[in-house]
């Protein structure tokens, strides 16, 4: 489970300011992290409703527990007081990034590297060149440099964008992909530049990734045809 922990009540509007509160609460947090060796994942300051909030996202090897996130967010708590940073009341939150953990830096590209993402575009993109045009889509991030990722992408979720709740792996998606394949043969790696994409994270659903393309693969020959000796229709069979 991951860890999180929520103190004290503080609140700001000014939105204008949140890079500055961010930057500045990076520098404070590295010397606590360094020490405890857990790993930056992100800090944002984000305004929701009538509350503001300092998010602060860290990891460690084998994850981050609730103590973890105490040990940081009492320490970070402190550093911040003192410079009276953020003078407005706001929330601040320390917690592990989750399992749809976000990548931004070099860091979480090198964690997220051989798993199961997700690809949202600015713009719909033809990244097949089948003329079927995506605006998401999921697959394992093979690799990346600063200026574009590779994926190896489920042909499921091409054929049906992948939507937060939705089934990537139905039939009718695996059918589609299977037509698409057939007529466009393609070998699945999808190069995208990253400032054509707007948000890649981790996404669940990896383990069916591999099956879910070959079932995808496997439509595109046709069925067998069922050979007269087969089993009536009252389920049973003569000698």
């Amino acid at each position: 489970m991951a860890g999180h922990i929520i103190m004290a009540e503080k609140k700001n509007s000014n939105k204008g300011m949140a890079e500055k509160y961010s930057a500045r609460t990076i520098e404070l947090l590295e010397p606590i992290l360094s020490e405890n060796k857990f790993q930056m994942v992100d800090v944002e300051y984000v305004t929701e409703g009538e509350e503001n909030y300092l998010r602060i996202y860290i990891d460690k090897e084998g994850g981050i527990s609730l103590d973890d996130c105490e040990i940081v967010s009492r320490a970070v708590e402190l550093k911040l007081d003192e410079e009276n940073l953020i003078k407005d009341p706001y929330i601040l939150e320390v917690s592990s990034p989750g399992l749809t953990r976000k990548l931004k830096s070099e860091n979480d590209f090198k964690f997220g590297k051989g798993k199961y993402v997700l690809v949202m575009l600015y713009k719909p993109e033809d990244i097949a060149g089948n003329g079927n045009k995506v605006k998401s889509f999921c697959g394992i991030l093979e690799d990346f440099d600063q200026e574009k990722v590779v994926v190896s992408v489920d042909m499921s979720s091409l054929a049906k964008p992948a939507k937060k709740g939705a089934k990537k792996n139905s039939k009718t998606a695996q059918k589609k992909a299977a037509e698409l394949l057939k007529e466009h043969p393609w070998d699945g790696k999808a190069l995208v530049k990253r400032s054509d994409i707007s948000l890649i994270r981790l996404e669940i659903n990896d383990d069916d990734f591999n099956s879910s393309n070959k079932e995808a693969v496997e439509e595109i020959s046709l069925e067998e045809p069922v050979s007269e000796d087969s089993s009536s229709g009252n389920g049973s069979f003569e000698e």
